[in-house]
């Protein structure tokens, strides 16, 4: 689920700028220009929405650049404590420090606000409370944008396997916990989840599961190094 309803995965600029992109203006644009619609104008008045209980920090209303923007405490999930930057509304559903939303509640409005020729929804991931409301990391380099900004795409699909999680069965749970101890690779842990759910599968199944593969692997490297 992406910060602006209906905005898709394969093609979430239309037109704007992405994660790290050159945007021309001695800038690497810290964040995603989410767009719906068919372009143009098309998605002004698109819900913008929380993506997970949040906190209101920050209701900022300026002539240019960000218009009427927001910065929200993210305070669940994989990236509790970074703050999410909703810019370009017009207009928001709250503006009292403080406020909190639930995930999937909508919070604004998508707009053009700041003088922009187009609606979209500028969102942006900072690892921590930035500077000050109105921080624009010009004339940095790539990487020291990348130091304080998450990739707003991967901490959606992130809030989504999250959720995904909090809804499994505790056996499941109790799979997903045993698979971080044997350093199973992270990203491939909820479609492993899924399959297993498929399967019907228990903690004690897939145990003797990984059991006899470390067995086929130790037959293997003996074998190897018999050769």
């Amino acid at each position: 689920m992406f910060p602006q309803r209906d905005s898709t995965e394969h093609n979430p600029t239309m037109g704007g700028f992405g994660y790290l992109e050159d945007n021309g203006n001695n800038c690497f644009h810290p964040g995603i220009d989410f767009n719906s619609g068919g372009g143009g104008n098309a998605d002004c008045g698109a819900d913008v929405v929380a993506i997970t209980t949040q906190t209101l920090v920050a209701h900022v209303e300026d002539k240019t650049g960000f218009g009427l923007h927001q910065w929200w405490r993210l305070d669940a999930g994989p990236y509790e404590g970074c703050f999410a930057h909703y810019c370009h509304l017009s207009a928001a559903t709250f503006s009292e420090i403080g406020t909190v939303a639930q995930r999937e509640q909508v919070i604004a409005a998508v707009g053009r606000s700041g003088g922009w020729d187009y609606c979209h929804l500028h969102f942006e991931i900072s690892r921590k409370s930035p500077p000050n409301w109105g921080y624009w990391p010009k004339g940095q380099r790539v990487d020291a944008v990348a130091a304080q900004y998450h990739n707003p795409i991967d901490v959606a699909h992130a809030y989504d396997a999250w959720i995904k999680e909090e809804e499994m069965s505790p056996e499941l749970k109790a799979i997903d916990a045993a698979l971080k101890e044997t350093n199973y690779p992270a990203t491939e842990v909820p479609e492993l989840l899924r399959a297993l759910k498929t399967w019907n599968a228990n903690s004690e199944s897939l145990a003797r599961w990984i059991e006899e593969i470390g067995a086929l692997k130790a037959k293997i490297a003996e074998l190897e190094a018999r050769a």
